[in-house]
Order: structure tokens, then C-alpha cells, then sequence
């Protein structure tokens, strides 16, 4: 058997009420491994789009009339 790190949380007594009325019912050990995992790949996400943001921050402007004329060139390659 694979050993796992353990965490422990404070919630309020009438929280645990309700897990332990619930225990044959929900399995809370999956139920709080997959919300972690979820709002890990949340936060991961939001990392991945601020850097995102920073770098395109950074990339320098085009010049005006830029799109206008590569749309038109497209346009016209066809």
C-alpha cells in the first residue's frame, strides 16, 4: 500500500454533522481529492492566462491600418 501525505481541516460542528450523516452516502475522501485537483487546475489556469497577458503586454503595437491591409491582401490571394 502506497503511503499518502494527510491534511486536516477546522470546520464547524454542525459541518461535521452533516459529513457524518451523509458518511454511507458520499464518499468524502474522492469528493475533497477531486475539488482540490479541480481548483488546482483552476489556479493553474488563471496562472497560464496572466502570463499570457503579460507577454502579449509586451509585444510591441502594429501599425495603423495593418489589419485592414493583411485582411485585404488575403482577400485578394484567393
Amino acid at each position: 500500500m502506497i503511503m499518502c501525505p494527510t491534511i486536516s481541516l477546522r470546520i464547524s460542528d454542525k459541518l461535521k454533522s452533516d459529513i457524518d450523516y451523509f458518511k454511507g452516502k458520499v464518499d468524502w475522501n474522492h469528493e475533497m481529492r477531486q475539488f482540490i485537483e479541480s481548483k488546482i487546475d483552476e489556479e493553474r489556469k488563471i496562472e497560464i492566462l496572466e502570463e499570457l497577458n503579460s507577454l502579449i503586454e509586451e509585444l510591441p503595437e502594429a501599425p495603423a491600418g495593418t489589419a485592414a491591409r493583411l485582411v485585404r491582401e488575403d482577400r485578394d490571394s484567393h
